[in-house]
């Protein structure tokens, strides 16, 4: 993290993660789905950091290449908690849903496999009713930054489908 500051009892946390394509994110996740938080589990802190797991409904699945059968629940980890709000990737909140783009990282024998957003807010569009919003601003297939206009959640299913293709297309030639 590049630094901290303190605000009305709360820490803020400023990111320094580079920005993310939609191709990007799609090779860069074991899994990528549309879910829905349903609580907030646990807040702990590891090497300094506060962390909160979250339970999410997978209400589908786009990609998955982890051992995890398409469970209808699992967990996620996200830097931040209630008390420390991370800027660019603010806490998921419950009873929201989202399309996120996971990865799975090894926690060593504390926490076993656990999953986390790829590339912090990149990986993260917020849905909104029929609309998709990306959480922050990305790059596009020209490597520009795109836009934070809402994309009908049907426009985005069929593009993030077509992407997936291509990125298993070029995984197995």
């Amino acid at each position: 993290m590049e630094f901290t500051q303190a605000k009305k009892d709360k820490e803020i946390i400023y990111g320094t993660t580079k920005a993310r394509s939609l191709d990007d994110l799609v090779a860069e996740s074991n899994i990528i789905a549309h879910v829905k938080i349903l609580k907030l589990v646990d807040v702990f802190e590891d090497e300094g950091e506060q962390i909160s797991k979250f339970q999410a409904k997978v209400k589908k699945y786009y990609k998955n290449n982890t051992d995890n059968n398409d469970a209808e629940e699992i967990y996620l980890y996200q830097l931040g908690s209630p008390d420390v709000d991370v800027v660019d990737n603010p806490l998921l909140e419950e009873n929201k849903s989202y399309i996120l783009f996971l990865k799975e990282r090894d926690g060593g024998s504390k926490y076993g496999k656990v999953l986390i957003m790829t590339g912090e807010g990149y990986g993260r569009y917020n849905v909104n009713g029929t609309n998709v919003i990306p959480q922050l601003v990305h790059l596009n297939e020209s490597n520009e930054e795109s836009n934070l206009s809402p994309v009908p959640l049907e426009d985005f299913e069929k593009k993030l489908d077509k992407k997936i293709k291509t990125n298993l297309d070029s995984l197995n030639p």
